[in-house]
């Protein structure tokens, strides 16, 4: 697997699932890489607006639910850098900001935001500022032994 002019294959096995997940976001939405920004630093986002869709694969449900109870009292979003940013040329003026989840039971979650410059400067993005008053697609990647197995998406508004 490999996008032309981003040097994928290079990645160790984190980065490659990562870069897997970017361009199936890419190729989900009809875009290019250059249409979007993603985020350096990963977040504990939420995950429990996935649990509903999963009732036909227990264990991933128990896995997501399990995680929701754990940090339902979380009141900031804890960032890890992973450099991630690696993924896209992060274009000066985006049509899409991307934030990731770390990998945790195999699962990633990313969220994937409109970009309108005339609300946020570029160099002033962050989740707080660009999930306010906004939509967001949302995706739960679930992975075994690095290979894509299913994606959900859902709309959310925030």
């Amino acid at each position: 697997m490999m996008i032309i002019g981003h040097g994928y294959d290079k990645y160790n096995a984190e980065q490659k699932i990562y870069a897997t997940t970017f361009k199936y976001i890419i190729s989900d939405c009809g875009n290019t890489a250059d249409d979007y920004w993603v985020s350096n630093n990963t977040l504990n986002l939420d995950r429990w607006v996935f649990s509903n869709k999963l009732i036909d694969i227990p264990s991933e449900k128990e896995l997501i639910d399990a995680y929701s109870e754990q940090h339902k009292f979380d009141t900031e979003l804890q960032e890890k850098v992973n450099n991630l940013s690696s993924l896209s040329p992060n274009a000066k003026t985006p049509r899409f900001v991307v934030f990731y989840s770390e990998i945790i039971d195999g699962m990633i979650v990313a969220n994937v935001f409109p970009f309108d410059p005339k609300k946020i400067n570029i160099q002033n993005i962050n989740y707080e500022r660009i999930s306010q008053f906004n939509t967001s697609r949302d995706y739960l990647f679930i992975f075994e032994q690095n290979k894509l197995k299913r994606t959900i998406i859902v709309e959310s508004e925030h």
